[in-house]
């Protein structure tokens, strides 16, 4: 039997070519729900699955999707639910990035206290002294470090070629 693929998911035709009634299921799922002893409507079930496929990270437009939504916003008015753990995992964004933040402003004082005298000298070595000062593994201090070290480098090169520009000539 080849089910087709505008096949009706709720039908009483083994291939889908007719719909269920929109009651047919609904007062099924209620007489089941009664039988088990849970309180629930297909309307709650629809809202929990839309509100935990997107807690549990699914793009917008798919959860969209699967409940027919044109738009992600629909699907988000009406179905996104405020959750204590999405709200916990929200609130430790900002936090964190603030320590990472002043972490990294701590290992550029230190870098500026100990400039190496030349670029020959080992950035590795350094890292693996104030990076833990500031809090950091060596991989993460020598990554910014080399940040640090290629944004002086490129504002002498501007500062150089700017003098050079605006030189008089001749």
């Amino acid at each position: 039997m080849q089910v087709p693929d505008d096949a009706f998911a709720f039908s009483p035709d083994p291939i889908g070519r007719t719909a269920w009634n929109p009651d047919t299921m609904t007062h099924r799922y209620r007489r089941y729900t009664r039988r088990v002893g849970i309180a629930s409507s297909l309307k709650e079930l629809r809202h929990y699955s839309a509100t935990q496929l997107l807690e549990a990270g699914t793009d917008l437009n798919t959860v969209a999707g699967r409940l027919g939504h044109a738009e992600g916003s629909t699907t988000l008015r009406f179905y996104a639910q405020f959750t204590r753990p999405a709200d916990q995992r929200a609130a430790a964004v900002i936090p964190s990035q603030l320590d990472e933040l002043r972490k990294k402003e701590r290992l550029r004082e230190l870098y500026r206290q100990h400039l190496p005298a030349s670029a020959a000298e080992g950035l590795a070595d350094l890292a693996a002294i104030i990076g833990p000062q500031a809090g950091l593994d060596e991989h993460t201090a020598l990554a910014w470090l080399t940040e640090f070290r290629l944004h002086a480098l490129l504002n002498w090169t501007v500062g150089v070629l700017a003098v050079l520009w605006w030189a008089p000539s001749g």
